[in-house]
């Protein structure tokens, strides 16, 4: 079971780098999307992504705040 901090590279490629609790991301972390290279940095609680974290596009021109997690789904969709 993960606890602590680590990395997991997720099947399609994707990266999680953070705090896990009882095998699920729990606290500050970073998650990578390999389809699109963009990185969210922020918190989460029992694997989902809560209160206000960044955005940063592949290119990391551009960083957006991020002031919930349904605004990042909107953008990742």
């Amino acid at each position: 079971m993960r606890s602590g901090h680590g990395t997991y590279r997720y099947v399609n490629g994707d990266i999680y780098d953070g705090e896990w609790s009882g095998h699920v991301r729990h606290g500050s972390g970073q998650y990578t999307y390999v389809v699109n290279g963009m990185v969210y940095t922020g918190t989460w609680e029992h694997g989902r992504r809560v209160g206000a974290g960044h955005v940063t596009v592949a290119d990391h021109s551009t960083t957006v705040k991020v002031v919930s997690a349904s605004v990042l789904q909107l953008m990742i969709s």
